[in-house]
């Protein structure tokens, strides 16, 4: 893997964390530096499922107050 890539990388932590659960794009990265594209996008497309599920378990947890206020009513 290119040395300023790798530095592109561990500038930013939550990246090199997906890097590291990841380990599958290293050997893509090093056989193409080019792949970074795609790194990217599995990336931001984990990091928007992680918010996602995040906010439908807010919803969840509201839902289930909810109907607890109900029930005490």
């Amino acid at each position: 893997m290119e040395f300023g890539l790798i530095e592109k990388i561990k500038k930013n932590p939550k990246e090199y964390e997906f890097l590291k659960r990841n380990s599958y794009f290293y050997r893509y990265l090093n056989r193409n530096p080019e792949y970074y594209k795609e790194f990217i996008k599995a990336f931001k497309s984990e990091e928007r499922n992680k918010k996602m599920s995040k906010t439908e378990s807010v919803l969840d947890t509201l839902d289930t107050a909810s109907s607890i206020l109900k029930i005490m009513k």
